[in-house]
């Protein structure tokens, strides 16, 4: 064949390759030809690929070059890059790697991060930034569970209960029946977040349940895809045993037989193969009328087959199922549910699983059937005096990301009611203030918005845990903190008539701490301009400046990572609006407000969840925990200058000259990025993308950022 294609010229080769392209596997022609002929006969009937091929191949030789033997390895890569194309065309290069050290992984029987460590210099940077972002995914996983658990709780409730849930915020059904709906988030969750989604269907009670509901809307490559990310390390090995029973064919339980596999890996901690073969056997039997015995014969048969056409990935098996002592224990899937610690029955448990989420467990769903059950369920326990449900309320508010989302989503219900089990002696005082508060501050500043007013005063409380004294606040101290708060936020003065605002009725105990904040103010001042010796001020607690720097104990996704491109320029930005003096802020309040204006640098708005501004107050050096409203007013002043910014960023950076301000923002600015804290620095983690060549046309670098107000520098990786 080799000989024709030469020497017959171009009759020949197309029907070679329309012969190649009908077959549904290559296997056969390499098992036939032989490996190194086969190479020689694709070169001449296709030639592109084949080169292509070579190249990628190449290049992921020279990776592992210190371990490898060159021509051997060079053409081991490319005859797996080949089969692979084969079935799926349209495969990238990152695939295609994967395909790569997947199949070399199981070849060798390493795990992913064994062979990694192989990995020398790289020559090439897409193949060096995906060898350590893969090494990184497959060492770690990223604790960000809180921002999607609620919806998988919402998509579990949907599954189990065939009900939106009561608990979740107005869910947008797009004009779909429920059902639609159904696969539709199932697909979208298996997309984004199959991991978790696997997990947490594996706690459940009903595990097997919801997984006959979800298995028949997988594709199987998508069955394929999970369980290589439930574990990098051994997700070839399975997926190839899996093609094994596939043809082996007597196997009609699928569905059980994948819930078999996403329930062995979800919680596994150490993989045996001998274990795993043994298990699935044992299985198998159970689902079939075939003994152990009988169905370990007919898989070595599969097995055997597979290799004499040439497919060699399953030639590991041969030695596992020649090693199968059917007269083994076999170790039993453990029942996640009780493995590890998860909310049932105990109402503390799910109140705190609320108050950090936002939703309820699929599981104790049926415990809680309204909003009003739950409202008057903790009312109930919060007066029968319950110390440990307080314990563990203020357990949960620690976490910053846990305050901005009950501040941010909750009723006013359920906030008064952590008020209360924070303050049991003084809710009821802090609600009439609160009351009074909006009331007078939305009279005097009609642009403040009662729910600006809610959460800054809801945020001021529920930050006080932080401290160590907050148990021996008072309803008074509590109010003083928000009110020095507000006005740091809102940069505004308690230098009004109160006599003006008496039809409003406001306590006089509110009155007299507005007025005892305005007059220490003025007493500072006069100090500054007189020698004199000041009288003794009113002691106004400020429990803030004592609270200590929140430390984020996981990575952080954030979606404005780009905008760190432009970081040379803030200094002068802050400068050019008077914000700054001698490196410093001159003012909280400049500091919180400038949090937004390079929010409107990234996306041209002034209104932004606090949530999504984690980056710009580590730009901007102020604590993690100080709250930022959701919404400023900018100036005309301040819009032109970050309009006159963003123009000299484009007129210095050659690229780009001519293109537009939102071009800038939707390419680099709005780009997601992952955030984590270390000791003495932050590290911020970049998406990259195709558009990204035009970086290296920046006349500044951005791979370390350190502005005059920041306490600790972040490194930039661009990934």
């Amino acid at each position: 064949m080799v000989k024709l294609a030469r020497v017959d010229g171009p009759h020949f080769k197309l029907n070679i390759d329309a012969f190649i392209k009908k077959s549904a596997s290559i296997d056969f022609l390499i098992s036939f030809l032989g490996e190194k002929k086969f190479l020689s006969l694709y070169k001449i009937i296709r030639p592109l690929g084949h080169r292509q091929a070579h190249e990628i191949a190449k290049q992921f030789h020279e990776a592992f070059s210190e371990a490898l033997k060159p021509s051997v390895a060079t053409n081991y890569f490319v005859l797996i890059i080949l089969r692979y194309q084969h079935e799926y065309p349209a495969a990238n290069n990152e695939l295609i790697w994967n395909e790569i050290l997947d199949q070399w992984s199981l070849s060798m029987q390493m795990s992913k991060i064994e062979l990694l460590d192989f990995a020398g210099s790289q020559k090439s940077e897409p193949i060096a930034s995906y060898l350590e972002s893969t090494k990184l995914n497959a060492m770690t996983y990223t604790n960000k569970q809180l921002s999607w658990q609620g919806d998988i709780d919402f998509l579990l409730h949907l599954i189990i209960y065939d009900e939106y849930p009561w608990w979740s915020i107005e869910f947008d059904d797009q004009g779909f029946s429920k059902l639609e709906n159904l696969t539709r988030l199932i697909n979208q969750m298996l997309n984004e977040h199959p991991k978790s989604f696997i997990k947490a269907v594996s706690m459940l009670k009903r595990a097997d349940e919801v997984f006959a509901k979800i298995i028949p809307i997988i594709k199987p490559q998508i069955v394929d895809r999970i369980l290589l990310i439930l574990s990098p390390q051994h997700g070839a090995f399975v997926v190839n045993f899996n093609i094994l029973i596939k043809r082996w064919s007597y196997l009609k339980a699928k569905n059980e037989w994948i819930t078999f596999i996403f329930r062995y890996f979800s919680h596994l901690e150490s993989f045996d193969y001998d274990q795993f073969i043994l298990s699935s056997v044992t299985f198998i039997a159970k689902k079939t009328s075939f003994g152990l015995q009988k169905i370990k014969e007919q898989l070595l048969k599969v097995t055997r087959d597979a290799l004499q056409e040439g497919e060699m990935k399953f030639l590991p098996f041969v030695k596992l199922l020649n090693d199968l002592n059917i007269n083994d224990q076999v170790k039993s899937i453990p029942n996640t549910f009780f493995v590890k610690s998860h909310p049932n029955r105990d109402f503390i448990a799910i109140l705190t699983y609320y108050i950090t989420t936002g939703s309820l467990p699929a599981d104790s769903a049926f415990l809680i059937k309204s909003y009003l059950v739950f409202v008057r369920k903790i009312e109930n326990y919060l007066n029968t005096g319950h110390e440990n449900l307080r314990a563990a309320i203020v357990s949960v508010m620690k976490n910053s990301e846990v305050r901005n989302r009950v501040v941010r989503n909750e009723k006013e219900d359920i906030l008064f009611l952590i008020s209360k089990a924070l303050f049991p002696k003084q809710s009821k005082l802090l609600l009439i203030y609160k009351s009074d508060i909006i009331k007078l501050f939305t009279q005097i500043w009609p642009n403040i918005q009662p729910k600006m007013i809610n959460e800054i005063f809801y945020q001021t409380i529920y930050q006080s845990v932080l401290n160590a004294k907050f148990m021996n606040l008072t309803a008074f101290d509590l109010v003083n903190l928000f009110l020095q708060q507000f006005q740091k936020i809102n940069q505004v003065s308690f230098d009004f008539d109160l006599n003006a605002y008496a039809y409003l009725n406001i306590s006089d105990k509110l009155i007299e701490m507005i007025v005892s904040l305005n007059t220490a103010k003025k007493i500072r001042v006069a100090s500054t301009e007189n020698d004199s010796e000041a009288k003794p001020l009113p002691i106004i607690l400020d429990l803030i400046d004592e609270i200590e720097p929140e430390k984020l104990e996981h990575r952080i996704e954030i979606k404005n990572a780009g905008i760190v491109i432009v970081w040379p320029y803030l200094d002068r930005f802050f400068q050019m609006l008077e914000m700054t003096e001698k490196g410093q802020f001159k003012t909280e309040g400049d500091a919180i407000r400038a949090v937004h204006l390079i929010q409107y640098l990234v996306k041209g708005s002034s209104e932004t969840p606090e949530h999504e501004l984690l980056l710009n107050k580590i730009l901007c050096g102020i604590n993690l925990a100080i709250p930022v409203p959701l919404k400023i007013e900018l100036t005309d002043k301040e819009k032109k200058t970050a309009d006159l910014m963003l123009n000299g960023v484009m007129q210095n950076w050659k690229k780009l000259k001519s293109s537009s301000i939102d071009a800038m923002r939707e390419g680099f600015f709005i780009r997601q990025g992952f955030l984590e804290e270390k000791d003495d620095f932050w590290e911020l983690e970049v998406e990259k993308k195709t558009i990204d060549i035009l970086l290296k046309s920046l006349p500044w670098g951005f791979g370390m950022v350190k502005l005059p107000w920041m306490s600790k520098r972040m490194i930039v990786n661009w990934i």
